[in-house]
């Protein structure tokens, strides 16, 4: 099943008026709001920010400039929901995500991992599609199915 992104307001605390949006509602999963802040490995300051909107919108913010794809914006957002942790970014700029309860981004309708990929070196990814999902399933179903699809 294949979600579509594309440029909305945030409407989180401090969100910018233009963020790369999936509307998760298409697949019938609510989500928990909150952010996840993602760190450079290379030099541990904040690169990435991945914004959950309850009920059901995942956003992406990219460290900009240069502006050179969609997710890409001029800053984090203003303020960021209480809620929020922070990962730090594989080498390859690629990181696997499954939240647990009350944490950004868990779903009581589905088991969810999220699989982002961000300035990748290795598989260059087209400009809007820095995130995949995948190994999401139905709790009552036992095979897993790709969530977003190149």
């Amino acid at each position: 099943m294949s979600v579509g992104a594309s440029l909305a307001p945030d409407t989180g605390p401090g969100g910018l008026a233009s963020v790369l949006t999936y509307n998760l509602s298409t697949l019938g999963v609510s989500v928990t709001a909150g952010d996840v802040k993602l760190v450079e490995p290379e030099t541990a300051l904040l690169g990435d920010v991945l914004r959950f909107n309850a009920p059901s919108s995942l956003l992406f913010y990219s460290k900009g400039p240069p502006i050179d794809s969609l997710a890409d914006t001029l800053g984090p957002p203003g303020a960021f929901y209480t809620n929020q942790i922070t990962l730090t970014e594989g080498l390859n700029g690629a990181l696997l995500y499954a939240p647990t309860m009350g944490e950004p981004g868990f779903s009581a309708d589905a088991a969810l991992t999220y699989d982002f990929v961000s300035d990748s070196v290795t598989t260059p990814l087209p400009a809007a599609l820095p995130l995949f999902a995948t190994g999401w399933r139905r709790k009552r179903k036992a095979q897993a199915r790709n969530l977003l699809s190149a």
